[in-house]
């Protein structure tokens, strides 16, 4: 499989049971099909301050990552349906 990105990945992950992974690309979390067609959709799930530490669980139902807000980092929860 190969994807173009107009910007540096940070971080990739694999979602289980699902044909998606999540990446970072800068301070935003993107969705994006596995599959074998020549375009794949991508969708952004969250723009950040600065996203680091982007983490999945083992059933790939949820992201977790930290973000800066104004008192430090925080951690976030994202559920994927």
């Amino acid at each position: 499989m190969l994807s173009r990105y107009e910007n540096d990945i940070q971080n990739i992950l694999p979602l289980p049971n699902i044909p998606y992974y999540a990446l970072q690309q800068g301070q935003n979390i993107l969705l994006s099909e596995i599959d074998d067609r020549d375009q794949r959709q991508k969708y952004t799930v969250f723009q950040g301050r600065d996203v680091k530490d982007l983490q999945v669980d083992a059933e790939g139902k949820k992201l977790y990552f930290l973000d800066r807000l104004k008192n430090g980092y925080e951690l976030f929860q994202l559920e994927i349906q």
